[in-house]
């Protein structure tokens, strides 16, 4: 088993972290994501993705633990099967 995770810098993680609310509903600041955003968000998954997608086998279950890392297209998850798993946090 390997834990990955992306190399990405805090405006994705902000990004990501608002997605991953409204998700939950909850509409955060009420602000619109915009142009640059999602730039910033599919250059982080798209660059990732690039860095690992020759690692991944058919065979390879792929575990991404939070929605926003599930972009689908031709990232890791469409060479292995997928699957989604979304923990409690602790705090």
């Amino acid at each position: 088993m390997r834990w990955l995770s992306l190399d990405a810098p805090e405006e994705f993680t902000q990004i990501a972290t608002r997605l991953h609310a409204g998700i939950h509903g909850d509409h955060g600041d009420g602000g619109r994501l915009g142009d640059k955003q999602r730039d910033i968000y599919e250059h982080v998954l798209a660059s990732n993705a690039e860095n690992i997608v020759e690692e991944v086998r058919p065979d390879d279950i792929i575990i991404l633990r939070d929605p926003p890392t599930a972009e689908p297209g031709q990232g890791p998850q469409s060479r292995g099967r997928h699957r989604h798993l979304a923990l409690p946090r602790r705090g």
